[in-house]
């Protein structure tokens, strides 16, 4: 059986959604997955979440290149992993954590 929490990135003025942040409970473990959208494209809801936990199912995945969409994923990953500590409270604190192994200048 999987879990899934969803939080959504909105943009600040007009709280439209224009990403997405997963954490799946698979196994014992909880993985975590991002997707964001094209602002040329228009935002379909379970696209983004399908895409999320595509991420989340890999091994591993790229953060945004542009600056500022990467400190926006990464701080939404932040919260979602301080949102699945109070969540999942039947999992090892250790398999809820996540490690980001590139540099954010």
């Amino acid at each position: 059986m999987e879990n899934v929490l969803i939080n959504y990135l909105r943009e600040p003025k007009t709280k439209k959604p224009r990403g997405v942040i997963v954490a799946v409970k698979e196994n014992n473990e909880v993985f975590y997955g991002y997707s964001l959208y094209n602002p040329i494209d228009k935002w379909n809801r379970e696209l983004g979440i399908k895409k999320a936990i595509a991420r989340a199912k890999a091994s591993s995945y790229q953060l945004p290149q542009v600056l500022e969409r990467k400190a926006e994923v990464c701080g939404g990953l932040q919260k979602m992993q301080e949102r699945a500590l109070r969540y999942f409270k039947d999992i090892a604190p250790e398999n809820l954590t996540f490690q980001i192994t590139e540099e954010i200048d």
